[in-house]
């Protein structure tokens, strides 16, 4: 996963790498461990849809949007 890391990719809905040693190894290694197991793919597919329409609907959006505005107006009217 990349971009937007901590939203949306936890260790079930991807594999997550960090920079450092050996990382085209460990991209080989990932890779090919998710063409072996179909149950990994099926679990990680459906557990990322899962996240995506509970936090990522347009719905989400423009509520915490809102939200965000009106936290922000009130901290103006209040001299903060």
């Amino acid at each position: 996963c990349a971009g937007g890391i901590p939203e949306m990719c936890t260790s079930d809905t991807g594999i997550l790498l960090k920079r450092g040693e050996n990382l085209p190894d460990k991209i080989e290694r990932s890779i090919r461990d998710l063409i072996d197991d179909e149950a990994l793919r099926e679990k990680m597919g459906k557990s990322a849809r899962s996240r995506v329409e509970q936090y990522f609907t347009v719905d989400t959006y423009y509520d915490n949007f809102i939200r965000i505005l009106q936290d922000t107006i009130s901290e103006d009217k209040n001299g903060k």
